[in-house]
């Protein structure tokens, strides 16, 4: 099911990866490059940059296959232009590499992805946009050992630009952005899809909108977490139901992922959110990360990091606490 907006999108799209200790047609490889790699205290690494051209707005996710090794699978954005792609990378963790895959099926484009995870190894990708002026439903499986899509049940509405989590093997979808283009109306939901099922329901909205200014979030300890501004809305499954408390400190626009059981806000100015204190902190800072980036939490060497993937270069940076 797809809906129509008014809004033109915003062209850059940069892509951010994260990794984490607690927390959950193929042509030839690229040629490695040095990697950005963080240190205990909060550092960055540059890693092998995603080939092609610029590509912002994709959607990320990281997958840890039998053998203990990640891959970080990157799907569609958009060209600088502002168009959506349908094109789909791999990004190999311990050898530094990348690939592609088979790209989203029936030349189908997308950028903005309200939702992508990763579940007992395969990836899913829900909602985002299929061209400037379509908002989508569907939802999307991949099966990294095949190489192949599948198109699963579609989300109840239409949505992008929300916040996503895997709880559970269940994926988690906020979002508020449809056919209205995170106009004067936003839209409140909050849905739960089980693979095994291949059933959605509908779950108690969040107390605040969630839209293309206010998409910070992850799980954590078998919670949503979603941020906007100072306050955190925190979300309990077992119970349905919503909590909202005041912090420390405001992240700003960034890029996002959980790690070691916090919440990591990385970019011109980086910050991180201890859900035991309700606290953000300082961390190292990036001026190459921003917003308009994805990321997705991933080990290398049983190390945990962060992957930032993305941009005009288009970018692959790591973070490690």
């Amino acid at each position: 099911m797809s809906h129509r907006i008014a809004r033109r999108m915003a062209p850059a799209l940069v892509v951010l990866t994260l990794i984490s200790c607690v927390d959950n047609g193929t042509e030839p490889e690229t040629a490695s490059t040095p990697f950005l790699a963080a240190a205990a205290a909060g550092s960055w690494s540059t890693q092998a940059n995603m080939p092609g051209t610029a590509r912002y707005f994709v959607a990320t996710a990281g997958v840890e296959n039998p053998a203990g090794t990640w891959t970080i699978y990157v799907i569609g954005g958009t060209t600088a232009s502002g168009a959506p792609v349908s094109t789909v990378q791999a990004y190999n963790v311990a050898t530094n590499s990348w690939s592609y895959k088979a790209p989203l099926p029936n030349q189908r484009l997308l950028q903005r992805s309200s939702g992508m995870g990763s579940i007992r190894g395969k990836v899913y990708v829900a909602g985002g946009l299929i061209s400037r002026s379509i908002v989508t439903a569907a939802l999307y499986e991949y099966e990294p050992a095949r190489n192949t899509w599948t198109q699963k049940r579609d989300m109840p509405m239409p949505t992008y630009d929300g916040v996503s989590a895997v709880i559970n093997n269940k994926l988690y979808v906020a979002g508020g952005c449809d056919q209205d283009s995170c106009g004067a109306t936003i839209y409140k939901v909050f849905y739960r899809y089980d693979p095994l099922t291949n059933q959605w329901s509908t779950l108690a909205p969040p107390p605040g909108s969630v839209d293309d200014k206010a998409q910070l979030g992850g799980a954590m300890g078998g919670k949503l977490y979603l941020v906007r501004g100072n306050l955190i809305d925190v979300y309990t499954p077992s119970t349905n139901s919503w909590t909202t408390k005041t912090t420390t400190g405001n992240p700003g626009r960034a890029v996002d992922a959980t790690m070691d059981g916090k919440l990591y806000a990385l970019g011109s100015r980086s910050s991180v959110y201890d859900p035991t204190t309700n606290a953000w902190s300082d961390v190292a800072p990036n001026a190459s990360v921003n917003f308009t980036m994805s990321a997705t939490r991933v080990f290398r060497n049983g190390v945990p990091r962060i992957e930032v993937i993305g941009g005009a270069d288009p970018d692959n940076r790591a973070f490690t606490r």
